[in-house]
C-alpha cells in the first residue's frame, strides 16, 4: 500500500437554513485535515460508474478511524463525510470501500 502522505480536507455537509427560493442550503457541519494516499480510479471501478451513467476520478485511501471522526450526529439525524478537498480540486465521496480492518477507500467525483 501506498504511505498515506498526502493531506486532504474531509467535510461533512448537513441540511442548512432555506433560501428565499424555499430550498435548502447545504452547510459545514465538521471539516478537517487527515492523511490519505491518492490513487488512480481503478479501471473496473471507472467503467462500472460510466455504465451506470456516471463516472468516478479518483481514490483517497485513508485511516478508517480518521473517517468516523468526520460524521456527525445530531438532532436532524447522522451525517457521513461526504466531500475531499485536495490541491485545490473539490470531489464528492460517490462510495466507500473498507480495505480492512485499518484502512477504507474513498472513490470520489471531481465536482465540475
Amino acid at each position: 500500500m501506498k504511505p498515506l502522505n498526502e493531506v486532504i480536507i474531509l467535510v461533512t455537509e448537513g441540511p442548512g437554513e432555506r433560501n428565499e427560493n424555499g430550498f435548502r442550503e447545504s452547510v459545514i457541519l465538521k471539516q478537517s485535515e487527515v492523511f490519505a494516499a491518492m490513487e488512480s480510479v481503478k479501471r473496473s471501478e471507472y467503467y462500472e460508474a460510466l455504465r451506470a451513467g456516471d463516472y468516478v476520478s479518483a481514490t483517497f485511501t485513508m485511516n478508517k478511524d480518521d473517517y468516523e471522526e468526520g460524521i456527525v450526529t445530531n438532532d436532524d439525524g447522522k451525517y457521513k463525510p461526504n466531500k475531499v478537498f485536495y490541491e485545490d480540486v473539490e470531489y464528492v465521496i460517490q462510495r466507500t470501500y473498507r480495505k480492512d480492518s485499518q484502512y477504507l477507500e474513498l472513490i470520489v467525483k471531481e465536482v465540475e
